[in-house]
């Protein structure tokens, strides 16, 4: 009889520990999927923030260089509002079209350092 009752309670304690262990599982996936979420957001701000500090850096190269492009400040604004706006895919995409457009206006001006010169008439 005892050992029968120790078992009963066994199972018992198995059974409890199992369904709580069930809710405990229920319970914390939806705070981890919320943990995940913001740690996704804060990465995405980051990325966003080198980014947009890459863009304005190359902008300011572009300008020193006396050859920045108009449509590169319009990326960078288009950018910041975006983001404001809470559209991190069309910031980050407009990020990166500012980033291109000042390399490319680089290299220009620096392939222009030399080329005007066989465009002068002799």
């Amino acid at each position: 009889m005892k050992i029968l009752w120790i078992s009963g309670l066994i199972i018992l304690s198995v059974a409890a520990c199992d369904s709580q262990e069930k809710v405990t599982e229920t319970a914390v996936e939806p705070a981890v999927a919320e943990v995940a979420a913001v740690v996704a957001v804060v990465t995405q701000t980051q990325d966003f923030a080198s980014l947009m500090q890459q863009a304005e850096d190359l902008y300011m190269q572009t300008k020193v260089a006396k050859h920045a492009w108009l449509i590169n400040l319009d990326r960078i604004k288009d950018a910041r509002l975006a983001a404001e706006k809470g559209d991190m895919d069309t910031a980050v995409a407009n990020a990166e079209e500012a980033i291109k457009l000042s390399r490319l206006a680089l290299n220009q001006a620096e392939s222009e350092k030399s080329r005007w010169q066989a465009r002068v008439p002799q």
